[in-house]
């Protein structure tokens, strides 16, 4: 039934109430949770930490939305740019803590995404190893599906930089995959080797 209240509306006029109606503000939280959550998944495939990304990204809008201004674009550009921050702050961590690890005297829980969550493809693998701006672009575009233009709203830049960003990336995402396939191909023909061994 409330639902049914707000979908009558505008997302403009949707805004404008929740600044000071907690029931637009729900409404707002239904409506674009599913995607955010499928967005911040796709970029790390860890469940429990996505869980935690999609809860911070919907506090900070609700901190955030006092100050919202209507530009035109999509209320959801908006939520991205705010994904996107709390994406790279994890990611920033996560590198600034496995850095650490490899000083003898810290020595914290995992931090490598692969052993936390076996459901990584190499793809995302390759990803999180790139240079964030280039991750970001790359996310953007190909899981979200948006536009240069759209993309060049949520990292505001040119649409120029992102057309380089998107080029420079998908080059620099092939040379981490050809990486990754080099790295497991030696690790199974050593396992091979132990386990010709073993047999003798």
């Amino acid at each position: 039934m409330q639902d049914s209240k707000f979908s009558a509306l505008t997302e403009q006029e949707i805004i404008r109430l929740a600044k000071d109606d907690p029931l637009a503000v729900s409404f707002l939280y239904r409506e674009h949770y599913a995607a955010i959550y499928a967005y911040v998944d796709r970029r790390i495939g860890n469940t429990h930490d996505t869980h935690d990304i999609v809860a911070d990204v919907f506090l900070a809008m609700v901190h955030y939305l006092p100050r919202f201004r209507w530009t035109g674009a999509p209320f959801r550009c908006w939520l991205l740019v705010l994904t996107t921050t709390q994406i790279n702050r994890w990611i920033r961590k996560r590198r600034f803590l496995n850095l650490w690890r490899s000083i003898d005297f810290y020595d914290p829980p995992s931090t490598n995404v692969a052993d936390q969550d076996r459901r990584l493809e190499p793809m995302q693998i390759a990803m999180l190893e790139l240079p964030l701006p280039f991750q970001t672009a790359l996310s953007l575009h190909y899981f979200e599906d948006l536009s240069v233009e759209a993309i060049a709203i949520i990292m505001r830049c040119r649409p120029g930089t992102v057309k380089s960003r998107l080029s420079r990336g998908r080059e620099l995402l092939k040379q981490k995959i050809n990486l990754l396939e080099k790295r497991t191909t030696n690790e199974r023909r050593s396992i091979g080797s132990l386990l010709q061994k073993s047999k003798v």
